[in-house]
């Protein structure tokens, strides 16, 4: 798996956005590696970069169980392409946030 994202946030805001070439793979997994006091990150898709979805991904540490965010260091969601963008957010939280996000095959910025 090749890293896409690895990014960092003090506050609430957007970790990065993803704009998908024809190419480009359909499963994106998204790892919170800290998530500071607080955190909530969600997974939003978007087909015109200005109206966002939140979606559920899928954790594949917990049997494939549908989630709609990460909350907790050293986890994992996977979401499988759904529009022309990605998002990842951080909705709440401050202090240390990181994610690194990635695709299952080779993605090129």
């Amino acid at each position: 798996m090749n890293s896409l994202y690895d990014a960092s946030l003090a506050a609430a805001g957007t970790f990065f956005t993803h704009e998908f070439k024809a190419s480009d793979d359909y499963l994106i997994s998204v790892h919170a590696i800290t998530v500071g006091a607080g955190g909530n990150f969600v997974g939003e898709f978007s087909n015109d970069g200005v109206n966002w979805v939140a979606v559920q991904g899928i954790s594949p540490g917990v049997g494939g169980a549908a989630a709609a965010a990460l909350t907790a260091a050293n986890t994992m969601l996977i979401f499988y392409r759904q529009a022309r963008y990605f998002r990842v957010r951080a909705t709440a939280g401050t202090g240390a946030m990181r994610i690194v996000a990635g695709s299952f095959a080779g993605w090129s910025k």
